[in-house]
């Protein structure tokens, strides 16, 4: 009890601290959709957690504690620059193998690939495996106030109840993560960042990796733990299969994540964090049993129905959102050909034809505006409108699908790289006028331009984008 009072304090006191700094130093991330708060907000959670992990660890002597720390330290210190500054996914992906590296040389003999006999190389492989799949799926889910504690905090009693390096430090872990829950909840004063997401994620890799096997059974105490983690790797495998399916980077930001979906179907930022608490539990609860109970046909039964009920839950909440998904299709389609002047002749494009072209995907902002009810919709294509009237003078406007349009300018001079600049720039103050901006590498998504010898390029993207528009709307 005294760790977590002294862990508690120490992290109320710090993330107190950092709240005031992060808005002096403005680390508030480059700007981004997925986040659903629409003021700034510091994005030193993380390093709250991590320093309150430190001074407790110190004061308490805590050995393994502060042996994770280490490990850890590449992390925590990738986190804080892309705080400040974005880093790429590869640099991220770098320092994950750093610290993926500290616990093999570190820890060596208690990791568990070791205690089952692995080849050394094998053993390598999972550890940077677990502590990579890890990492990026708990900085998946976190994009709502409180879900990533809520989430953490139900999977706690289990890294204490099974035997690993971290067991012994779970009450300093409770209490410096309690210390941010209190400033994250609705409305966040600070955010996890970075930082927040990687350690957790990290902590929970370093806990498997590092424990004792209580059953006997490898397969049910991989099993176990994998129930502990079921719901962020659930959400990372869907959005990487889904990305890459869209021919994309999984890596590329959306909001078509599980808590996303949950939004989209009518609950609001707590019911959404109160839903992964609970099923963060009896995840946990269910990997206790596998990872603990002696009875295998119990340990088959319990799982079957656990992961039966979870595919029911997950089946309900995609077919939802998707149906509104669809209701939403039609009703853009019908809005745009309403509001913008439209070429609906019979056009035989042909490399001649195309001095300049812009193609203008508003998929993803249709997605984003839908959640905020049709109304906001509604506004957002009258200035879509506006924008195309003004800014492309004398252009064929033809519908590619329900929210894809391509803008064929007449024969003219080229556009100047400054020219172009000023229409992105524009687009922007639209975007942001209705809170929905969008960015990628620093551009505005969803508005490409061509030139006359970019005519093949653009005539393929017109059939991609297309197709995969009616794809995503099936």
């Amino acid at each position: 009890m005294n760790k977590i009072l002294f862990s508690l304090i120490t992290g109320l006191g710090l993330t107190y601290c950092l709240i005031f700094i992060g808005r002096e130093l403005k680390v508030y991330g480059q700007k981004s959709f997925r986040r659903l708060k629409e003021e700034s907000v510091p994005q030193l959670g993380g390093v709250g957690i991590s320093l309150a992990f430190l001074i407790s660890a110190f004061y308490y002597n805590d050995e393994k504690m502060l042996t994770f720390l280490i490990i850890s330290s590449p992390i925590v210190l990738g986190g804080i620059i892309d705080d400040f500054r974005e880093l790429s996914a590869r640099s991220k992906l770098l320092f994950q193998f750093i610290s993926s590296g500290l616990i093999l040389s570190l820890n060596y003999n208690e990791i568990i690939w070791n205690q089952w006999n692995q080849h050394p190389i094998i053993t390598s492989i999972l550890t940077v495996f677990f502590v990579v799949t890890l990492c990026n799926a708990i900085n998946f889910i976190d994009g709502l106030d409180s879900l990533v504690a809520s989430y953490f905090m139900a999977t706690l009693p289990l890294i204490y109840l099974i035997p690993n390096e971290l067991s012994q430090s779970t009450s300093i872990i409770f209490g410096a993560c309690l210390s941010f829950a209190y400033f994250n909840k609705k409305p966040a004063k600070i955010y996890l960042g970075d930082v927040g997401s990687n350690l957790i994620g990290l902590m929970l890799a370093y806990s498997f990796l590092t424990h004792r096997p209580l059953s006997g059974g490898w397969h049910f105490d991989v099993l176990g733990y994998l129930m502990i983690f079921a719901l962020p790797l659930v959400d990372l495998t869907t959005a990487t299969v889904r990305r890459v399916m869209a021919g994309t980077s999984p890596f590329t930001a959306d909001k078509d994540h599980i808590h996303h979906r949950l939004l989209k179907v009518g609950l609001n930022d707590s019911q959404v964090a109160i839903i992964f608490f609970f099923v963060g539990a009896l995840c946990s609860n269910v990997g206790w049993i596998l990872v603990n109970d002696s009875n295998s046909l119990l340990k088959w039964s319990i799982l079957s129905s656990s992961i039966g009920i979870l595919l029911i839950i997950l089946y309900l909440v995609f077919r939802t959102e998707g149906q509104l998904g669809k209701h939403i299709s039609h009703f853009g389609r019908t809005l745009i050909e309403t509001y913008i002047n439209l070429d609906k002749t019979d056009y035989l494009m042909t490399e001649n034809s195309l001095n300049q072209a812009v193609i203008l995907d508003l998929f993803n902002y249709y997605k984003e505006l839908q959640r905020k009810g049709l109304p906001k919709v509604v506004s957002f294509v009258k200035d879509i409108s506006g924008f195309i009237t003004f800014k492309f003078k004398g252009a064929r406007v033809m519908l590619l699908s329900s929210y894809s349009i391509a803008i064929i300018m007449p024969n003219g001079n080229e556009w100047k790289k400054n020219e172009v600049e000023i229409l992105k720039s524009d687009f922007l103050r639209l975007t942001d006028k209705h809170k929905a901006t969008r960015l990628c590498n620093n551009e505005p998504e969803g508005l490409y331009f061509y030139n006359k010898d970019e005519f093949a390029i653009f005539y393929r993207e017109m059939g991609k984008k297309a197709q995969l528009q009616k794809k995503s709307a099936a």
